[in-house]
């Protein structure tokens, strides 16, 4: 376990000196085992092509392996942790959420870690990064920011009829699934301060019981439960990233007693909050 107590985090806002966009070229030739950096949770979406090249990074508890033509993307408020990087040639582009339109994120937040594409979305994802990088170092064109952000479009363009397919395979984006995601996203926004659905109701003008109706339907779990999740979701990045005890870590996710919390977390994880940390921590 890394020696901090929070969680490190990354603004974009601080990464590309108060815009809202950061593009770099990857090209490492030599192989790292352990990134010098602690893991982080950003504020911003993160794209990744990766043309050749070997890294392994987890997302939160996933493992992620790139390989020659990967393509994926990073939510905001996800945990990132580079493990190794071997001759890596590729682009990264961070956006501010600002620029993600509703629809998009949406559908982007039905994530799969490494994308199902086809040849042509690989080769346009490619060659829009590379004219996006180059506009982004250039300081001679006229009306340089308005194109740049019309390029940045068409690669999230791509990106999102990409997660769109892979999406499909599993289910249609019906009303209901539509809801679904507006209540995910407001949940992984306030599920430390709100953990009533009632009150995730009446934020999207519906009823509590259609809210659990349609959230059943598309997710096999209760309102509740999907607040929970969440809830333990960022008990887990707390436990593993940070040395703050259980206590302590109750009481930052709204709970006063801190024994009701390693109920709530047993019960989901099948193991108390200290085992998992002794499990995952090394």
């Amino acid at each position: 376990m890394s020696n901090f107590t929070v969680l490190q985090k990354r603004y974009i806002s601080e990464a590309c000196e108060g815009k809202f966009i950061w593009v770099g070229h990857l090209n490492q030739t030599k192989k790292y085992d352990s990134i010098p950096f602690y893991p982080h949770i950003g504020d911003y979406y993160l794209f990744s092509i990766i043309e050749h090249g070997i890294c392994d990074l987890y997302v939160d508890f996933n493992k992620v392996t790139t390989e020659d033509g990967f393509m994926g993307y990073v939510l905001p408020g996800e945990v990132m942790h580079f493990t190794s990087i071997e001759n890596i040639e590729g682009y990264v582009v961070c956006l501010d959420k600002v620029l993600i339109d509703d629809n998009i994120a949406n559908i982007l937040s039905d994530r799969e870690y490494n994308l199902t594409k086809n040849q042509l979305q690989l080769k346009e994802g490619i060659e829009i990064c590379k004219l996006i990088y180059s506009r982004y170092q250039s300081t001679n064109c006229v009306n340089n920011d308005q194109v740049l952000l019309r390029m940045i479009d068409t690669l999230i363009s791509i990106f999102a009829e990409i997660a769109s397919c892979n999406n499909s395979e599993n289910r249609t984006m019906t009303r209901s699934c539509i809801l679904t995601n507006q209540f995910r996203k407001l949940v992984v926004d306030n599920a430390i301060d709100i953990k009533s659905p009632s009150v995730y109701a009446s934020m999207m003008n519906i009823s509590s019981i259609y809210l659990n109706e349609v959230v059943k339907k598309c997710t096999g779990m209760s309102s509740s439960e999907v607040i929970q999740e969440q809830i333990i979701l960022v008990a887990k990045r707390m436990l593993y990233h940070s040395n703050k005890n259980i206590k302590e870590i109750a009481h930052e996710l709204g709970y006063d007693d801190h024994t009701y919390f390693t109920r709530l977390f047993t019960k989901k994880c099948k193991v108390t909050p200290t085992k998992f940390r002794q499990m995952y921590v090394k």
